[in-house]
């Protein structure tokens, strides 16, 4: 059997919704692959593993519980490091804002996690913010010039 993280997201809403897959044991696959990967492909920014596991635990009570559940219920999802993450490094990709951490989530952010969908935070390059700095360490390399990812 493939691990829960190769699945689709189609498929795995639908586990979720008729309880053979628990968002908590997703949640795992997938940061059993992004801890394997990415220090290869620094794909991610920011990571805050108990904050998602948290959020993890909510949407599966959810589920157990029969509440209705949205369409991206249960699932992972890293929103662009352009998106303010209350409590969570927001760069913009820009080593101007290293150091930023924004007090509340913006509206899309918000509503995304209203949905049980669980966050995590990817890179995004200056380039959103119109700047080209050739030093930048958030620097994305593509995972197919690397073999065996």
């Amino acid at each position: 059997m493939p691990e829960l993280c190769d699945l689709t997201a189609v498929e795995l809403r639908r586990l979720i919704g008729i309880k053979q897959v628990s968002p908590v044991e997703l949640l795992a696959s997938c940061r059993a692959r992004i801890e394997q990967v990415n220090p290869t492909i620094n794909a991610f920014v920011a990571t805050c593993w108990e904050r998602a596991e948290r959020e993890a635990q909510a949407a599966e009570r959810a589920v157990m519980d029969g509440e209705p559940l949205g369409p991206l219920h249960g699932l992972p999802f890293a929103f662009k490091d352009t998106h303010a993450v209350a409590g969570w490094r927001t760069t913009y990709g820009s080593p101007l804002f290293a150091d930023h951490v924004p007090d509340t989530d913006e509206m899309l952010v918000e509503r995304v996690r209203r949905a049980h969908v669980l966050l995590d935070k990817a890179v995004r390059l200056a380039a959103a913010a119109g700047l080209t700095e050739p030093e930048l360490r958030y620097l994305l390399t593509h995972p197919d010039d690397f073999d065996g990812l």
